[in-house]
């Protein structure tokens, strides 16, 4: 899908094909974002690529407000719209948090020079730039004013809406700029001006929004605005936001996502032709590419990928084999949702290099070979386990061992919870797969730009090896205490990163702590620190953090089969567990403007259909002894004479996988010529 559109380089801006005379400020230009564009984006013309910049350059901005924070050093600036058409305005603004060293103070008066220190508390202006001043962080690293990362910070939970909020002044004293901003989400909606409330938070309006911010910073940075690097921003957050740093990290500069960036007014994408794009514009004469990516990641306990997320936690449940299911049902449904998960990693061929992962994967005594990563089913030989193992289990069993670090051997387990009953919206299986398949169907289809939407939110379709546009480094880490979060898809996710080159680091923790502690050396600061030294040309200082604290001694005892029983404890819970069938969850990510929340997990209906013998006998109370107990369930509808929503069983049944590992559907992605064109990933 990558390659859909051509980007042209800033040769086209120097040319002159998007100059045109600039529009005042305060003119008006016309909302895209309230229009339709059943063929695409229309065009950006000259007159409203003018506006956007002039409108998005802080400088231009009477509103901008600084407040300076005494205890902390800092500026901060207060909330400020990232692009020109925002749709919910109370969530799509962003902050700013400057450390004061890179501050001489604020121009009120347009004249370039300070007018006001930070005695004055608040004031309304520009930042004046101290460019010699530095700082140097608590691990020794130096950073400057036009050296400085910038931590962007994803913060939004369960893909929800994010409101505006100021940024944080807790990273002053490391010399880094923070960034956080506010972005539609699975709850969001807007009122038409027929009184019509319309659902319009669906993927990928959150990510869409972060990248456009991620563009307004970088620009501000390039005209002079403000301190920092463009070239050293990091994406960090947690779980909901964990997931959205992962994505903004994978999907840099995908032309998957150009259209919803021009679409709400983003600055520095603009289409100037039929599936031609130009991500950039002129600084001091000369044109630049601005991306929507970042140079790093760190994200903790990061929900995604959705896509893979029903069968990865169904299959560490399943591998429980003292797991406390909550109905018949639900321990079948793990089942086939095991097998699907197990032909979904084969059919990946995925890999891993023994020097990068430091695991002796193939038992030699040494880390030197690419080992291929296969799940096999031998129940003889794997019984702890439920007749599962392969090389892929025995990577993930050497990664939890590495990092139990503070195992608590009495962990308490979580109490038992949740309904008994399978699903209290579908009388009967049937009704059950009609929706999924009603929904799904819809979803294939593809939205107003053709997109399925669950493939937008997969970070395994974006990374690749020759992607220009990776991060330098990614960090990912996971509680595996938590056991509503699969740990397999950040596994799967760091391979993906390690095979394309980027400097990739996993990390399991069990202290039941969302976020990680300092001792473990992978905390924020250590890792930007660190990561800084080793990668930045100039750097000065290591940033190498302290020596980390002791490892459990019994780690390398345990088995598969205990690490999960200590992951899961005697916590019972439905499968799936993302796309629930009542809904809820991660189901309004999905959703449409005429509904909240839709399935859309393919993998689901597939297993649905395909292993309709081994899972409607036991659907909401049954026993699978014989026949379906359901007294709703019209046994001589499904399997012999059973007419689904779409055109069959097949359809789904025998479906087809891409390179990726994704199920192909007609549909399910656009269409693409062979246009050639040179300046892509």
């Amino acid at each position: 899908m990558r390659n859909r559109f051509a980007i042209l380089t800033a040769a086209v801006l120097a040319a002159g094909i998007l100059s045109g005379t600039p529009v005042q400020a305060g003119e008006e230009a016309s909302a895209a974002s309230e229009q339709e564009y059943p063929d695409g984006m229309p065009l950006t013309t000259e007159e409203e690529q003018a506006h956007i910049e002039e409108t998005l350059n802080l400088r231009n901005n009477p509103d901008q407000e600084w407040t300076y924070d005494a205890a902390a050093d800092a500026w901060i600036l207060s909330v400020t719209p990232y692009v020109c058409y925002p749709e919910i305005p109370d969530a799509q603004g962003v902050s700013v948090c400057v450390p004061g060293a890179y501050v001489k103070g604020i121009d009120a008066d347009g004249d370039g020079e300070p007018d006001l220190t930070g005695e004055a508390g608040a004031a309304k202006g520009s930042l004046v730039i101290d460019r010699d001043a530095s700082v140097t962080g608590e691990n020794g690293q130096v950073y400057t004013a036009a050296g400085a990362p910038v931590i962007f910070n994803t913060g939004t939970e369960g893909y929800s809406e994010q409101k505006n909020r100021t940024a944080s002044a807790e990273y002053a004293s490391l010399g880094y700029i923070h960034v956080v901003c506010g972005n539609r989400g699975k709850q969001s909606t807007v009122t038409a001006e027929d009184g019509t409330v319309c659902h319009t938070g669906a993927s990928p309006s959150g990510l869409a929004d972060q990248k456009c911010a991620v563009r307004f910073v970088k620009y501000n940075i390039l005209l002079g605005n403000l301190p920092g690097n463009a070239d050293f921003f990091v994406s960090a957050g947690g779980a909901g936001g964990g997931s959205l740093a992962v994505m903004l990290a994978a999907t840099a500069q995908s032309p998957d996502f150009f259209d919803y960036e021009i679409e709400a007014g983003a600055v520095c994408i603009y289409k100037i032709g039929e599936d031609f794009y130009y991500p950039g514009s002129d600084f001091d004469g000369e044109g630049r590419i601005i991306t929507d990516g970042v140079w790093g990641c760190i994200a903790c306990n990061s929900v995604t990928s959705l896509a893979e997320a029903d069968m990865a936690l169904a299959f560490e449940s399943y591998l429980d084999k003292d797991y406390s299911f909550l109905t018949s049902f639900q321990k079948q449904f793990a089942g086939c949702l095991s097998e699907e998960y197990m032909d979904y990693i084969n059919g990946k061929e995925l890999t891993a290099d023994e020097k990068k992962t430091g695991i002796d994967l193939d038992g030699d005594g040494k880390c030197g070979s690419v080992v291929n990563l296969t799940i096999d089913y031998a129940p003889d030989m794997y019984p702890e386990t439920n007749g599962y193992g392969g090389t892929y289990l025995d990577l993930c069993l050497s990664q939890f061992r590495q990092d139990l670090q503070l195992l608590q051997e009495n962990k308490e387990s979580a109490e038992t919870s949740g309904s008994l009953t399978d699903t209290e919206v579908y009388e009967t299986y049937a009704d059950l797969m009609e929706a999924y398949e009603t929904d799904i169907e819809e979803m294939t289809a593809g939205d107003r730009f053709g997109y399925n939407q669950v493939y937008l939110y997969d970070p395994l379709n974006y990374i690749f090896e020759e992607n220009e546009y990776n991060p330098v480094w990614t960090t990912l880490i996971m509680n595996a205490a938590d056991g509503e979060i699969p740990l397999f898809s950040s596994l799967n996710i760091s391979l993906a990163w390690m095979n394309a080159g980027v400097d990739t680091s996993l990390k399991w923790l069990w202290n039941d702590e969302q976020t990680p502690a300092g001792s473990f050396g992978i905390s924020l600061p250590l890792c930007v620190d660190r990561m800084y030294g080793k990668h930045a040309e100039g750097a000065e200082g290591s940033g190498e953090p302290p020596a980390g604290e002791q490892t459990a001694e019994k780690a390398a005892s345990l088995s598969l089969a205990d690490i999960l029983r200590l992951r899961f404890g005697e916590t019972g819970q439905p499968v799936p567990a993302f796309d629930a069938f009542d809904g809820g969850g991660e189901n309004g990510v999905f959703g449409s403007a005429g509904r909240e929340e839709r399935h859309w997990d393919i993998h689901v209906l597939n297993v649905l259909l395909s292993d309709p013998e081994d899972l409607f006998d036991y659907y909401n109370g049954g026993t699978g002894d014989a026949g379906n107990p359901d007294p709703g369930f019209d046994e001589a509808l499904y399997p012999e004479d059973y007419t689904p929503a779409s055109d069959g069983p097949e359809e789904y049944a025998m479906l087809e996988f891409d390179e990726f590992g994704n199920p192909v559907l007609e549909g399910a992605v656009p269409e693409y010529s062979e246009t050639e064109f040179d300046d892509i990933y």
